[in-house]
């Protein structure tokens, strides 16, 4: 029988531990928890942001926020409108009211073949909302937007965020987690 010598011995030890440090490594990488950051926006209201995102300044002009992560293809957008400010005008439109205005107001201009999904009704804490999910193309690559529509007792907020479909199934759980930590301050 033949003996291995001492040095492969020593050489399949380093492997085996080098393949448990790798091994080690890739399961920590696939449980990598997303880091949020609580952002106050004009002292009007707070969102908890993901890592990933950064500032911008592109993506709408009249936004309160905005944004995005040119790597992970997503985008968010939030911008209000005081009550007070829409009352002015002697309208007193309902959370169905305004959401129906803000998506007749071009938000579906640049989709291509857009399919809208049911809206849904829901809450948000002690605030009420409109969601709308909204499938389509922009420059052949298929999107996916995911708007909502939240009434406060002072303003309604416009909550828009938008990615490419397979990205915006990726951070499914990270997007849940963003929005829902919308409050108004």
């Amino acid at each position: 029988m033949q003996k291995w010598p001492k040095t492969a011995m020593v050489t399949n030890k380093h492997l085996s531990l080098s393949l448990l440090s790798f091994f080690v490594l890739v399961v920590t990488a696939c449980i990598h928890q997303t880091v949020f950051t609580p952002r106050e926006i004009e002292e009007k209201f707070s969102i908890a942001i993901p890592e990933y995102l950064a500032p911008s300044e592109k993506l709408n002009a009249e936004a309160a926020c905005q944004f995005q992560s040119l790597d992970e293809e997503i985008y968010l957008v939030i911008a209000y409108e005081n009550k007070e400010f829409i009352e002015s005008f002697d309208l007193q439109p309902s959370l169905s009211d305004y959401h129906n205005r803000v998506v007749q107001q071009g938000f579906l201009e640049e989709i291509n073949d857009a399919l809208i999904d049911t809206t849904i009704i829901d809450t948000l804490g002690q605030y009420k909302q409109l969601i709308t999910t909204v499938r389509g193309t922009i420059n052949t690559y298929p999107i996916v937007y995911e708007l909502r529509i939240i009434e406060t007792g002072t303003a309604y907020y416009q909550v828009v965020l938008w990615a490419r479909k397979d990205k915006f199934s990726k951070h499914q759980q990270d997007i849940k987690r963003m929005l829902a930590s919308f409050k108004e301050l």
